[in-house]
This record gives C-alpha cells, sequence and structure tokens, in this order.
C-alpha cells in the first residue's frame, strides 16, 4: 500500500509569537516533522501551508501549518503597539531592555530616524537635548541594574 502521512508534529515553535498589529508572519525558528505509515519520519517546514494569521485584529489566534492534507497548530498573540510614555522605553513595550538602546543606536546611524523621530524626548535619558550613544549606554546600565533611574 503506499505510503501516506500519518500527523505532522511542530517540533520547534517559531522564535516570535507575539505581535503588533500590521506585522507580517515570522516562521524563523519553525521546525515541522511529518511521520509517514511506513514508520519514517522527515522534515516538512519549507512545504508546509499556513493559514489562520491574520495581524489587523488583536487577540490570541491559531495558526494551522498543513502538509499533505494533514495539519497542526500553535497559537501567537496580536497585540496594539503603544507609543512609548516612559524615559528608556522606546519600543513601548513596557520594559525597558537592550533593545531600546539598539534602537537609540540604529536612529544615531540613521537607520529608523522616520520611525522614531517623534520619540526623542524619551531617547534623551541623559537630559542633554542630544540624542548619543550615551544615552544607549545609560540604558544598558539601567538594564543591568547599574544605576536604577534616568535622574
Amino acid at each position: 500500500s503506499p505510503v501516506t502521512v500519518t500527523k505532522i508534529e511542530i517540533t520547534n515553535m517559531p522564535s516570535k509569537t507575539t505581535y503588533y498589529v500590521g506585522e507580517e508572519l515570522d516562521l524563523s525558528g519553525l521546525s515541522v516533522t511529518a511521520f509517514y505509515s511506513d514508520g519514517t519520519s522527515g522534515d516538512v517546514t519549507d512545504l508546509i501551508t499556513v493559514t489562520g494569521f491574520d495581524s489587523s485584529v488583536p487577540g490570541e489566534q491559531v495558526i494551522k501549518v498543513s502538509y499533505d492534507n494533514v495539519s497542526a497548530e500553535f497559537k501567537v498573540n496580536i497585540v496594539e503597539k503603544k507609543g512609548p510614555t516612559e524615559k528608556g522605553d522606546i519600543d513601548g513595550d513596557g520594559k525597558i531592555t537592550t533593545g531600546d538602546a539598539i534602537i537609540i543606536l540604529r536612529y544615531i546611524a540613521k537607520l529608523s530616524v522616520d520611525e522614531y523621530r517623534d520619540y526623542e524626548e524619551i531617547m534623551d535619558v541623559d537630559h542633554d537635548g542630544v540624542i548619543t550613544t550615551n544615552d544607549a549606554v545609560m540604558i544598558l546600565r539601567y538594564n543591568a541594574r547599574i544605576i536604577t533611574s534616568f535622574d
């Protein structure tokens, strides 16, 4: 009898499972294995189809991956991106992290000027009126708990 797919399994979740409204699905890190009726298995990650992702609406979503009429599911969360409100929290995620320092460095290097131009006051954690590498260093020091505030 012909060999058929008996099940597929997500053997490694995607690296990203939380998205802001409007972001595109990123399947980096995803690994899917197919199991066959003859007892063999194999990676089919590059052969799957993906349905169920809609980043226009916040909330939890079930993403369906399919191969040869067999499917498996995983969940993602879509959240609304809030603009930054706290000094140092440039990406507006409610935490001051190394990612915020990287945004400052990208801003200084003119790689993301338009996206963060309105947040210069929040990026200027050293209060000198200029966005410099010192602001990024202060965020890194804050994240490492070397300093406890930007006052």
